[in-house]
């Protein structure tokens, strides 16, 4: 396992819809999005602190991203990663910049 400091905050950048924070709680600023309107961004969390039986709250706030809503659709958790759904909520704008994803381990 890797090492892992519980009670820390981690912070990454995404690269293709990827990040890795061993922690139990962190914010992931997305890529540079451009999604349509209805659709999915897909973002898989690497963490050596997730089991398949982890709960993880996670939430969604625009970085530099002017197009509203946005909204966390699914979180799946397996053995070290999590994949977790963001929806462009938008009748009809893509996305139009970064994302932050805020995760904790509860």
């Amino acid at each position: 396992m890797a090492n892992v400091n519980p009670g820390d905050t981690g912070t990454a950048t995404s690269t293709a819809g990827a990040a890795t924070i061993n922690h139990n709680s962190g914010t992931i600023t997305t890529e540079s999005l451009s999604t349509a309107h209805g659709a999915e961004y897909t973002m898989t969390l690497t963490n050596a602190c997730i089991t398949p039986d982890t709960v993880l709250a996670v939430t969604v706030a625009d970085g530099t991203n002017t197009t509203l809503p946005v909204s966390v659709a699914e979180v799946l958790v397996s053995s070290k990663q999590a994949v977790i759904k963001i929806l462009n909520g938008h009748a009809s704008a893509a996305l139009n910049g970064t994302l932050l994803i805020n995760f904790a381990i509860v």
